[in-house]
């Protein structure tokens, strides 16, 4: 079963962190980060696929950018800057998915709708999120 998830990123730091500029934000497909944008903007959306396999009351979520172990995925998002066409990663922000249950992505499936988490980007000193994203951070729209 396919479900998208559409993620979206909100309160982006700008292209100034510390000494990092101009500063970019991407998703991670493996390892290379795509669908780099400048972190300038007010609001960036990605549509992530997901592939929903169901074994009970267990859910396994695979797909291009999911990342982790089968019991514990994630997707991240990258922060870094281009050097040319090189995207110099400095830190990034794990989003996980593990709470999304068999029901909500059966019901998601059904519906053809996606999946939908509003991401807040920046931290209460300005900074780009990163390491693991508390849940407060993600409003999860089911």
């Amino acid at each position: 079963m396919d479900v998208t998830l559409k993620l979206i990123c909100r309160k982006l730091p700008g292209l100034v962190f510390q000494d990092y500029q101009p500063v970019h934000l991407g998703l991670q497909r493996g390892k290379e980060v795509v669908e780099i944008v400048p972190a300038a903007k007010r609001q960036v959306t990605y549509w992530v696929p997901l592939t929903v396999e169901l074994k009970g009351k267990r859910v396994r979520l695979k797909g291009p950018f999911v990342q982790g172990k089968p019991d514990d995925p994630f997707l991240y998002l990258a922060w870094g800057v281009m050097k040319g066409s090189t995207f110099d990663m400095f830190r990034r922000a794990k989003i996980g998915l593990k709470h999304l249950t068999p029901a909500t992505l059966q019901q998601h499936v059904r519906s053809g709708k996606p999946l939908e988490a509003t991401v807040f980007c920046t931290d209460a000193h300005g900074c780009p999120i990163c390491a693991t994203v508390p849940d407060d951070f993600i409003d999860w729209k089911f």
